[in-house]
């Protein structure tokens, strides 16, 4: 194993552990105190006996592991001392606070995300570092730029979150916890400063969407582009963003270490031809390495860029020194630096299948094409591709699998064309850059890539159609793509040493996948449900091992012994669980006296949503399921007072269905 790898394996190990079982900061810093004098210690006495010399290697990886844990922690501490969580969880006075615009959703202006940073408790402002969701009235006007610093005056209202989430998960995937809906301007919040002198990096982005726009008219065609140099997928359609994915060619959408190269290829050779002058650091080096950070910067260094980069920056250095620098160690110092950097990069899913991708590439790919022997040059070249696709794809698989839930069939065929034209495409826009200012040339290459763009779309589309396009139904959870990676990695060392340790892993991996789905089946024999179905009426479903029961006739199921229909309502128990489905008040519940109905699930139309204290008076709610009528979304007032009032809220959209599950013996 590489030494780097070892190193950056016992950096995530730290990672994961501190994310799982943290503990208080200072006790972090005191084990880590001891470590280092205990580190010093033993190589101090190696110099006077040589056989305690053993024990510092393995002291120094505990060394590295409690380096990465209290990091981590320090991480986590921050967050947790900067959040409107801790201010707002005791009842404090919140006057008003201060956000500033992050981001505002192409397809709903009024509606964007804010990071706090200062918060007015009582007479005294406090440094805060939190994300909050603004909701605009489009009937005052404004309407929110990035950049835009406004003072709120209030409270923010907390969003209602999913309670089975681990503690620490809002830690690991931030996100906004609050939300505010702004009513006008001096009445609910200032404008503090409107964003006019935009950042380098809005400027530069603008400039050059501004000279595509006066050459390409075609909306999907500036899409793909601006997807192709930013990453910014939120202009391309839904359709086409499927498409692609469906094709399993989406990888080529998001800026990835492909893009990196082909930029790399692109400026490297002009620039060698013209700057080389045989030092270490040579001009060329220089210059290649600032247009690639800049590239970098202008992506918000997204994770698979920052790979890149940084393995590319490590072999243009290596090089210049006369060293060659192994792709494995390069691969791991890359991730080792970016986990140093934001730790929590770690659970990001553009930095697994960037990694995971460029491991599968380095070493799967070379095995993968030395299986078949061609000796025609085009179709050894064709091969090669295809062998690194298969590489890619199959590194990435459980990843595949557990976050999209399906796999493309089709991938290899689409990639043999999309891969190319993706290149072209981002060539050709490069060089539209280049000659942006010449006479008839912007005209023409514009020309082109709008019809280059329009063939590869139409392909995609058309690949994407075929039957049996995806395999869906993947439901893998974050255990089984655990088991299934360490299956990949027996199966390839197996092939590499031919050691019998590998195939035995590989058995243990089996029996326990197989051993949780076996325990899954059972308790899903053991389980019962209630499915709540919106068809435009208070429709759902009592179902078990042996029957299924639909009570969406509003006048059936009245035999049942467990479910009966009043006046205005449906009364229902199935398996300890009380569901009522009402549609009207009864008169008498308006002077209700006696003790609560201990109520499970109520299911009712959003009309009653104004009658919840004639609801929380005569029963003791824990979930309410919102049948509405339309595809809106509920009121944040009314959100909020359930949030108060302790009550799970499911908001059912038409034709759309929610799935309650528990088991028969609790």
């Amino acid at each position: 194993m590489f030494p780097f790898f070892r190193l950056t394996l016992i950096w995530i190990s730290g990672i994961i552990t501190a994310c799982c079982y943290p503990i208080a900061l200072w006790m972090t810093l005191l084990f880590l105190f001891i470590g280092f004098l205990l580190y010093f210690s033993i190589v101090w006495l190696s110099t006077k006996a040589a056989s305690l010399s053993i024990w510092s290697n393995g002291i120094g990886l505990w060394l590295m592991f409690m380096l990465s844990y209290s990091h981590t922690i320090g991480h986590i501490t921050e967050r947790q001392q900067n959040s409107l969580s801790k201010w707002l969880s005791n009842d404090q006075l919140c006057i008003a606070y201060q956000v500033t615009v992050q981001k505002v959703y192409p397809q709903a202006t009024s509606s964007c995300l804010a990071s706090v940073t200062h918060i007015k408790i009582r007479n005294d402002w406090y440094r805060m570092n939190d994300l909050i969701q603004l909701y605009c009235s489009k009937k005052y006007g404004y309407k929110p730029t990035e950049g835009d610093t406004l003072l709120i005056l209030g409270k923010p209202i907390p969003l209602v979150r999913n309670a089975a989430a681990k503690c620490y998960e809002r830690f690991i995937y931030p996100q906004a916890n609050y939300r505010q809906r702004l009513q006008g301007t001096k009445r609910c919040f200032i404008l503090i400063e409107q964003q006019q002198n935009k950042k380098w990096k809005e400027i530069l982005q603008d400039c050059y969407r501004r000279l595509l726009r006066k050459e390409v008219k075609e909306t999907e065609a500036i899409a793909l582009i601006e997807t192709l140099l930013f990453g910014t997928k939120e202009s391309l359609s839904f359709v086409l963003r499927k498409a692609y994915a469906d094709t399993g060619s989406m990888h080529v959408l998001a800026v990835s270490g492909l893009h990196v190269g082909m930029l790399h290829w692109f400026i490297s050779k002009p620039l060698t031809y013209l700057l080389h002058n045989g030092k270490i650091l040579n001009l060329s080096t220089v210059f290649i390495l600032i247009i690639l950070w800049l590239y970098a910067w202008l992506c918000n260094f997204a994770p698979a860029m920052v790979r890149a980069t940084i393995m590319l920056t490590l072999a243009r250095l290596s090089l210049g020194m006369g060293r060659s620098l192994n792709s494995g160690n390069g691969l791991a110092i890359a991730a080792f630096i970016t986990l140093v950097w934001k730790p929590f990069l770690l659970f990001n899913w553009g930095f697994q299948f960037s990694y995971m991708a460029t491991l599968g590439m380095l070493y799967l790919q070379r095995p993968i094409q030395n299986s078949i022997r061609i000796n025609n040059y085009w179709l050894q070249k064709i091969w090669a591709s295809t062998a690194l696709s298969i590489a890619a794809q199959l590194s990435t698989l459980p990843l595949i699998l557990y976050y999209f839930k399906q796999f493309p069939l089709y991938f290899i065929l689409a990639n043999w064309i999309v891969v190319p034209a993706m290149f072209g495409i981002l060539m050709l826009s490069l060089l539209g850059i280049v000659v942006s200012y010449l006479p008839i040339l912007p005209s023409l290459l514009g020309f082109i890539l709008a019809k280059l763009i329009f063939i590869i779309n139409s392909f995609v589309t058309y690949i994407a159609r075929w039957p049996l396009a995806t395999i869906d139904g993947f439901m893998l959870n974050g255990y089984s793509a655990c088991l299934l990676y360490i299956v990949l990695f027996a199966t390839y060392f197996f092939f590499k040493y031919k050691r019998l340790i590998y195939p035995l892993i590989v058995s243990v991996c089996i029996a326990f996948f197989s051993f949780n789905r076996i325990r899954k089946i059972i308790k899903e024999q053991n389980s019962c449900q209630l499915i709540c179905r919106n068809n435009q009426t208070l429709a759902f479903t009592l179902r078990d091992k042996y029957e299924s029961v639909n009570c969406s006739d509003w006048q059936g199921a009245d035999h049942l012994p467990y479910s009966c229909h009043y006046g205005g309502y449906r009364l229902a128990v199935w398996y300890r669980k009380v569901i009522w489905a009402i549609r009207s008040i009864p008169t008498d519940w308006y002077h209700w006296h006696n003790a609560k109905i201990r109520v499970h699930y109520l299911l009712i139309e959003p009309k009653l949503l104004g009658e919840l204290d004639t609801l929380a008076k005569v029963c003791t709610l824990q979930t309410v399921v919102v049948y509405s009528k339309q595809k809106t979304k509920l009121n944040y007032l009314i959100r909020s007072k359930i949030k108060q009032l302790g009550i799970e809220l499911i908001w059912l959209q038409p034709d759309s269905e929610k799935v309650f599950t528990w088991s028969t013996n609790s």
